[in-house]
C-alpha cells in the first residue's frame, strides 16, 4: 500500500510508470507529421511546452500538432512524452534551487551585495514547477491531506447524545407540523 493511499478512499494510485528514453530521429528535410511529433516529443521531454514547442522553426502549428497528439495511436508516446517533462521539471527543482551563480552581485568597489532579483526569481521559477507538478501528477508530487480522528489515547471515539426526545417533545412537535401553530402567542385571543 502506498504512504499516500488513505484506507477507505477508494484503491491506492497506480505506480507511474518510468519514461522510456527518447531517441532523436529528426529529419530536418522531412516536415511530415510523423517527424514533427518526434521532434515535439523530444522538446517536451526536455522540458518544453508543445505551446513553445510549435513556436520552434520549422514546427507544425499548435492547432495542428494539439489535434494529431489526441489520435489514438500517438496516445502512448505522447503520455511517455509528458512524464518525462514532469521528471525533468522535478530534477530542475534542484538545479535551480542549487544553482547560485546570480545570488550576488559586485559593486564599482569589489564589494558584493546579495541580488533579490535573481534569489526571488529562482523561487518563481520552482514554485511554477512544484504547482505544476502537484496538478498534473497529484499522485507522486501532490500533498497529502489526511485527517485521522481518534479518542484519548489513540482508542476509538467516544459518542454520547446530547439531546435525548422525549416523547412529549415528538408529540408537540407532531401536533405543531400538523396544526401549523408554534406556540401560545400564535394561538387566536
Amino acid at each position: 500500500m502506498s504512504p499516500r493511499h488513505v484506507p477507505g478512499f477508494g484503491p491506492p494510485p497506480a505506480p507511474v510508470p518510468i519514461p522510456r528514453p527518447f531517441v532523436s530521429v529528426f529529419d530536418p528535410t522531412d516536415s511530415s507529421k510523423h517527424n514533427t511529433l518526434l521532434r515535439l516529443y523530444e522538446f517536451m521531454a526536455n522540458g518544453w511546452s508543445m505551446t513553445r514547442a510549435c513556436q520552434q522553426p520549422g514546427m507544425a502549428p499548435y492547432t495542428s500538432v494539439s489535434g494529431w497528439v489526441l489520435q489514438p495511436e500517438q496516445a502512448v508516446d505522447y503520455a511517455q512524452a509528458k512524464q518525462a517533462r514532469m521528471v525533468y521539471w522535478a530534477e530542475q527543482i534542484n538545479d535551480i534551487a542549487d544553482d547560485s551563480a546570480n545570488d550576488f552581485m559586485e559593486d564599482d568597489e569589489g564589494n558584493f551585495h546579495p541580488n533579490p532579483e535573481s534569489v526571488s526569481r529562482a523561487k518563481i521559477r520552482i514554485d511554477a514547477r512544484k504547482w505544476l507538478l502537484s496538478k498534473l501528477c497529484r499522485n507522486v508530487y501532490g500533498d497529502v491531506a489526511s485527517v485521522e480522528l481518534s479518542g484519548p489515547g489513540g482508542g476509538p471515539l467516544k459518542t454520547e447524545a446530547v439531546y435525548q426526545p422525549t416523547t412529549a417533545d415528538i408529540a408537540a412537535a407532531a401536533k405543531i407540523a400538523l396544526d401549523g401553530h408554534t406556540g401560545p402567542e400564535d394561538a387566536a385571543p
